[in-house]
């Protein structure tokens, strides 16, 4: 009876550890999300940066008057 209680007990706890520990390193570790452009400081940033400023820009993209701003701005990023 002690084992069973023990069991359930041990696997609920890792449960939550595990969670806990997703939540904890995304919040503090940011970064951890991209591994692979953690070498290259300088580039890393332009990328995650890039793909943000898109998202508001797409948009605004179907718009004629819009359109005119986010196309200067997407063409100095990509150089």
């Amino acid at each position: 009876n002690t084992n069973g209680e023990i069991i359930p007990s041990v696997d609920e706890t890792d449960h939550v550890d595990n969670e806990n520990n997703d939540m904890i390193e995304n919040e503090t570790f940011p970064e951890a999300l991209a591994p692979t452009p953690t070498p290259r400081s300088p580039q890393p940033v332009v990328e995650i940066k890039r793909p943000q400023r898109r998202s508001p820009a797409a948009a605004p993209r179907p718009k004629s008057p819009v359109k005119s701003k986010p196309a200067a701005a997407v063409a100095a990023p990509p150089r």
